[in-house]
């Protein structure tokens, strides 16, 4: 397919407050991209620490406005509604993007007309700016992840489509940590997200940013957000992002959650006496953020797999495909399909690609996500793998009527 060959404008949106040390290495990551056209909106509340004096040397290469703000969902609500481009980012004044970030994301966007935002992988850097490693959790996109278990999109990497922006609604206002993870979401339930295997961004990690401080109020928004998109009582991502809360509170006691903590714990007599009790809190929240689904990202699921597509409300038809290995048994595999309060339940007496259709029942309502659960008879192990197996998974869609 030829791709477009008007380049779209592309707005970067920043929150800023008082990042005078990290605004100007910010800026330049998004200048330096060889990218046209560009829009770079500074949206900053009131800073005194010289981030003004700074803003100022760019002349008209960046737009910004400083006053007193009621947050950063707030600024950056202010920023969106400003903003031109056909394509919309937001990066914080202390993070930057990599080389070629803003022309990939582009690219990927012009390929999949029909997605709402796509995002990348990342790395973490510490307040020199010097790279501590990758952003472990990127994988490609699973709504039912990100709902039930975690955000595992990395904020900076992310480039959304103005109108998909829009139609999910801008940013919840009254969120303070985790307002990108609601925004994810909603648009991931009206729209199509591309994941693109390249590093896009570099977030900064220190021990005074507004995660690292979040504590419980943080641990009760988290739990509210999942709970407002179907994922009630303690999923396993409640239970996952609260162990890791008492890591951030207690990291010589439960264990450390950050590379900076590792750091400070290294030799400590008490780190090393509660070691134990540091790879059970770790090996408990891997559990939870790895396992649960029952879907793995190598293609395999489970004896219950778990996933979930977007959803208007209106009646459709659900297929899920897959493909059962080669396995000697006397019994047939029975599997049960579950969604939308009906079940389908098939037998395969025979190895080979399967499809099981739902016919789902409309149920109005807002674009929410329409969870599945796959649960199948028997499975099989491999050896030096933990996990129990049943088939491959193809593809899960629901085509409304």
């Amino acid at each position: 397919m030829a791709l477009p060959s008007v380049k779209p404008l592309v707005s970067v949106v920043m929150p800023s407050f008082q990042q005078a040390r990290f605004v100007r290495e910010a800026i330049d990551s998004v200048l330096s991209q060889a990218y046209s056209p560009l829009e770079v909106l500074v949206v900053d509340g009131a800073s005194t620490d010289g981030t003004i004096e700074i803003l100022q040397g760019y002349g008209d290469r960046v737009t910004w406005v400083s006053e007193k703000d009621r947050g950063q969902s707030a600024a950056l609500n202010k920023g969106f509604q400003k903003a031109k481009g056909e394509i919309v980012a937001w990066l914080n004044t202390d993070d930057r993007y990599a080389k070629g970030a803003i022309a990939s994301a582009v690219e990927a966007l012009q390929a999949r007309p029909e997605a709402g935002m796509v995002y990348g992988e990342g790395e973490l850097i510490d307040e020199r700016g010097d790279v501590i490693g990758p952003f472990r959790a990127t994988q490609p996109f699973d709504l039912w992840r990100l709902i039930w278990v975690s955000d595992f999109i990395m904020q900076p990497t992310v480039f959304m489509r103005a109108d998909a922006l829009r139609a999910a609604g801008l940013l919840d206002e009254s969120l303070h940590y985790a307002m990108d993870w609601d925004l994810w979401i909603r648009i991931g339930c009206r729209f199509p997200v591309v994941y693109l295997p390249k590093v896009l961004a570099q977030t900064r990690e220190y021990a005074t940013t507004k995660t690292a401080r979040g504590g419980w109020r943080r641990l009760r928004e988290l739990r509210a957000i999942m709970a407002r998109h179907g994922a009630r009582g303690w999923p396993p991502g409640a239970i996952a992002y609260g162990l890791d809360t008492l890591r951030k509170r207690w990291p010589s006691l439960f264990g450390p959650s950050s590379t900076a903590d590792v750091v400070a714990q290294k030799g400590k007599a008490l780190a090393v006496l509660l070691m134990p009790m540091h790879k059970l809190v770790h090996a408990a929240i891997a559990w939870q953020i790895g396992y649960t689904q029952g879907i793995w990202n190598d293609g395999w699921a489970g004896p219950r797999a778990r996933h979930a597509v977007p959803w208007q409300g209106q009646a459709g038809t659900l297929r899920v495909r897959g493909e059962v290995p080669a396995i000697s048994a006397l019994l047939p595999l029975g599997l049960e399909v579950e969604t939308a309060g009906v079940r389908v339940h098939v037998e395969r007496k025979e190895s080979g690609p399967f499809e099981v259709i739902v016919e789902v029942p409309a149920a109005p309502g807002p674009a929410r996500a329409l969870p599945v659960t796959v649960r199948a008879s028997r499975s099989f192990t491999v050896p030096r793998d933990l996990r129990r197996l049943v088939y491959r998974v193809g593809e899960i869609t629901f085509a409304g009527k």
